[in-house]
């Protein structure tokens, strides 16, 4: 199967020219990227001081984020690739690359530029990551044909083995009633002979004895037909089972299939390692989700859980500048429930999801130090 469409992107520098960010967002669990890879421990760090400034402690997450993202960009780089066709290995450089280069890029010195031009990586990676999807669901699809296949082969050739069994019982069983019926001719035609020398005094017992000997012919004669038929059908059940035993036996060598298998492996585990990346790309963009403006917001809301709420962005964009006045921010909308449907968040679990995604936003605020740690965004 060929595999899909090279798709060139050109990606800017995300730390030239990029303006301050003004307000800030988060994502969560089941987000727009995909699978959750497992968590990266952070940088070990002293315990917070009771009264440590939240702008001291908030440039220390970011600096845990960016420590932690270059770890990961390390396990993408690693990631084994050489069963790989060479135009999706192609499209993972250039992933590797823009990736590695925004990473290393960032750092606390260049905080104000990182909201953007983090917001240009997961774009960049949303376009790039259709053409994986469908490369790995055609090499999927090829596996599942493959192994149906020879399930459906082998329960052919199980049923015929059992009908050939039941056809080779019937044809012993046949052979012994002609076996018998035989013996009882020789028998009959023994006492016909004794018979016929009594014929004026047997000649009703030699009328009983020919119907039985006629009877028996007959019967012989069916069963002799029926045998030819038996045999007929145990040859063409024979001829049946060689060609599927060959048949299956090319299916279950088939080299490709294990290749195929062991390159798909490969490529799901770079891919674990990009989402663990973007995953702290986006944890780091949350640190300043109270300096997001409407527009931020707005990109924030429909990225999450898979871009679940894109559906609601034109009703967003025209509602959240006039419900989010300056000076309020995200939690404003948790006062009532009812403000969230205005904004056109139309289904209830829709908007208990949103809900539940501000509220983490404010759980992982770092300025409350009275606070638990809030969860990773699982970009």
């Amino acid at each position: 199967m060929s595999g899909p469409s090279t798709q060139v992107l050109s990606f800017p520098n995300p730390h030239q020219g990029v303006p301050g960010v003004k307000r800030a967002g988060t994502y969560t669990a089941g987000d727009t990227l995909g699978v959750t890879p497992e968590p990266v421990p952070p940088a070990e760090s002293p315990e917070l001081k009771e009264h440590e400034p939240s702008e001291d402690l908030e440039a220390r997450k970011f600096e845990q984020s960016i420590s932690t993202m270059k770890t990961l960009t390390g396990y993408v780089k690693e990631a084994q690739r050489t069963l790989l066709p060479e135009d999706i290995t192609s499209q993972m450089g250039e992933v590797d690359e823009f990736v590695e280069g925004f990473v290393n890029g960032s750092s606390v010195a260049h905080r104000s530029s990182f909201q953007n031009g983090s917001l240009a990586i997961l774009e960049g990676w949303e376009q790039m990551r259709e053409n994986f999807e469908e490369w790995s669901a055609g090499k999927q699809h090829q596996l599942q044909e493959r192994e149906e296949k020879i399930k459906t082969q082998r329960d052919i050739l199980n049923e015929s083995r059992r009908k050939k069994e039941s056809l080779s019982t019937q044809e012993t069983d046949i052979r012994k009633q002609i076996n018998t019926e035989h013996e009882k001719r020789q028998d009959l035609e023994s006492r016909q002979s004794d018979i016929d020398q009594k014929i004026a005094e047997l000649e009703e017992q030699k009328r009983q004895l020919t119907i039985e000997f006629d009877a028996s012919k007959t019967s012989s004669s069916d069963l002799e037909s029926t045998l030819h038929e038996v045999l007929e059908s145990k040859e063409n059940v024979e001829h049946n089972i060689t060609d599927i035993e060959h048949g299956l036996a090319d299916l279950t060598s088939d080299d490709q299939m294990n290749s195929d298998q062991d390159s798909h492996n490969q490529f799901l585990t770079w891919k674990e390692s990009v989402i663990a990346v973007m995953n702290e790309i986006q944890k780091a963009r949350e640190l300043e989700w109270k300096l997001w403006d409407p527009q931020q917001i707005i990109d924030w809301i429909c990225r999450l859980d898979r871009g679940t709420f894109a559906v609601y962005e034109e009703q967003l964009k025209t509602e959240i500048p006039s419900k989010i006045d300056s000076g309020e921010d995200l939690m404003y909308l948790t006062k009532d429930r009812q403000i969230i449907r205005e904004l056109g968040v139309s289904k209830i679990r829709h908007r208990d999801m949103l809900l539940q995604h501000i509220e983490r936003l404010n759980r992982n605020n770092p300025s409350d130090r009275f606070k638990e740690n809030g969860l990773n965004p699982h970009v």
